[in-house]
């Protein structure tokens, strides 16, 4: 059908569903120097921003398509933008959760908790049509009023914060939230609007999902 929604991808073939990493600078000469000595990492002056490229040393990194399925034209490919904020803050914009799922241990990896900490991340709780476009920065959806602390309530808003307790319980705890949120949003992509966190939960224990 020729009205028929596409649903959004990146270049990497992930789905896309933004995703806002936050992080406290401990160190930030030692944050800016680590970026420096990244060969995926560039400074991009026009939008003030460090890029996180699928190049060098990301390119082991495990998204839908391999770096080497992708033609070279449509290199480098931005995965992930970095802001740095007033006081001790560091923002991390993703447009898709596998991309904040490979992003924390390997900034933790090359980067380090002496220079930076991950503490928080905020999400899109639904998916996009192919034809939306975004800025290079995610503060559209991310300084947004509807943005909210995640809580009890099962329906999840659409902009949700959280905490994130890598240094605690590893990538494995930030996988499982976001990857029920975003069986979520599949569900209200095809229509399913009354789907909820809860659903994904009772369905995940029968092993209907």
């Amino acid at each position: 059908m020729d009205d028929e929604k596409l649903l959004q991808t990146t270049l990497t073939g992930e789905v896309v569903q933004p995703i806002r990493l936050y992080y406290q600078i401990v160190d930030k000469k030692r944050l800016i120097d680590s970026f420096k000595q990244l060969r995926c990492m560039d400074f991009d002056r026009v939008n003030n921003r460090w890029v996180w490229l699928y190049s060098h040393e990301s390119t082991v990194l495990k998204f839908k398509k391999s770096y080497s399925s992708i033609p070279k034209e449509a290199h480098p490919i931005v995965i992930g933008s970095f802001f740095l904020r007033s006081g001790d803050e560091l923002l991390l914009d993703l447009r898709s959760f596998d991309r904040a799922i490979e992003a924390v241990p390997f900034f933790d990896k090359y980067v380090g908790q002496t220079a930076a900490r991950v503490t928080h991340a905020a999400v899109v709780n639904r998916l996009f049509d192919a034809k939306e476009q975004f800025p290079p920065n995610l503060d559209v959806f991310f300084y947004s009023g509807e943005m909210v602390e995640r809580d009890t309530d099962k329906r999840a808003p659409e902009v949700e914060k959280f905490p994130v307790h890598f240094y605690e319980d590893g990538i494995g705890s930030l996988k499982t939230t976001l990857r029920i949120r975003q069986i979520m949003a599949f569900q209200h992509w095809k229509g399913n609007t009354d789907y909820t966190l809860l659903d994904v939960i009772k369905t995940t224990i029968s092993g209907k999902g």
